[in-house]
């Protein structure tokens, strides 16, 4: 009878340890549920696409910084990224996005460009990367208007104003802490200085000034001196030559096949481009191009402005730039090319040289 009750007691407690175990392993269970729950919710309370240079908590963009072009915000970490700490309001600082026709806005064209569906006069075609509106996969025209609603797989025609050359070529700059690898900005900056007349220097508290910007997906820059603080957007992969080209854009120089007379100079093949790159090879609106006159304006086919043969090709062996003459398509790989230099110094000349716009080579 003792033993009965004994082993009866035993069923029990195992029994009992049983279902506390069951109950211990649903809790976990439930709570893992709820801290899943709880991190969806925060993550969707975040706006992945909002750039942190238009954030609302940001300060304003005209801070002081330290005398050197790799220095933080005053009052800010040297480890605190600098687009966390200012606010470039791109449509503030830069020229804004014009407000384009409806028709202009509303470019829901899935097939790429062609000779046969050129932007309307003035215009040229975007895309929106990062918020931005980019031409010619590294030409940033600035945000889109409140009213302009855009899918970022979209293609938009969009008027712009591009900025005027530079008042003299002593250009200051600052590097954001954020970028990686500050090297090859400093290697780009060194070069010009080797062999131009610009002259990239550290910022004091000059207005007007460039900066370099980390990216996830750009190696970009406006087009000329646009006022204020301008952003060169640098993703990890931008080599020291990317650089140099981004600075070129932000001194005034376009593309070299885009260039309003580049037809009589080269050929675009348009059914070898991959799909939706057409844009890429679109004439620059003469308004915002340079006046090509002069011995260094002549065609260059080794520029660091010129597209290789292949570039944006649908399929490896293709060429979309073939040349109409006798000298082949051969972009310089390092450094700039012998007309680009000739180019800068034609314009921008000695570096305490003040520039007059109204005898550039340059429209504003």
């Amino acid at each position: 009878m003792d033993g009965h009750a004994t082993l009866g007691g035993d069923s029990l407690k195992k029994c009992e340890f049983n279902i506390m175990k069951i109950i211990t392993m649903v809790s976990l269970l439930i709570f893992i549920l709820l801290t899943i729950l709880l991190l969806i919710a925060r993550f969707n309370q975040i706006d992945v696409h909002q750039n942190p240079l238009q954030s609302e908590s940001a300060p304003q963009a005209n801070r002081h910084f330290e005398n050197n072009g790799s220095s933080a915000v005053d009052g800010m970490s040297a480890a605190t990224p600098l687009a966390a700490s200012m606010s470039v309001s791109m449509p503030d600082i830069n020229p804004s996005v014009l407000k384009a026709p409806k028709q202009l806005q509303r470019h829901h064209q899935k097939k790429e460009q062609s000779r046969e569906m050129p932007p309307p006069p003035g215009a040229v075609s975007a895309e929106l990367v990062e918020g931005f509106l980019i031409t010619q996969s590294d030409i940033i025209l600035g945000r889109p208007d409140d009213e302009a609603t855009l899918d970022e797989n979209r293609h938009f025609y969009v008027k712009p104003k591009f900025g005027s050359i530079w008042p003299t070529s002593k250009i200051p700059y600052i590097i954001d802490p954020g970028v990686v690898d500050s090297e090859r900005i400093l290697n780009a900056i060194a070069y010009l200085k080797e062999h131009t007349p610009i002259r990239l220097l550290p910022r004091k508290n000059e207005e007007n000034v460039l900066v370099f910007m980390p990216s996830q997906e750009l190696c970009a820059s406006m087009l000329g001196m646009v006022g204020g603080i301008q952003p060169i957007y640098l993703k990890e992969e931008c080599s020291t030559q990317n650089i140099l080209h981004e600075i070129m854009h932000a001194l005034g120089f376009i593309h070299e096949q885009s260039r309003p007379d580049r037809d009589s100079f080269v050929e675009v093949v348009w059914e070898n481009i991959e799909e939706g790159k057409g844009m890429q090879f679109e004439i620059t609106p003469s308004e915002i191009a340079h006046i090509y006159k002069k011995n260094a304006f002549v065609f260059d086919y080794a520029s660091i402005m010129l597209y290789d043969a292949a570039a944006f090709a649908k399929e490896y062996g293709l060429k979309t730039l073939v040349s109409r003459t006798k000298l082949p398509l051969a972009p310089t790989q390092e450094g700039l090319s012998a007309d680009d230099l000739q180019r800068i110094n034609t314009i921008y000349g000695p570096p305490t040289t003040k520039i007059n716009s109204k005898e550039s080579q340059f429209k504003k």
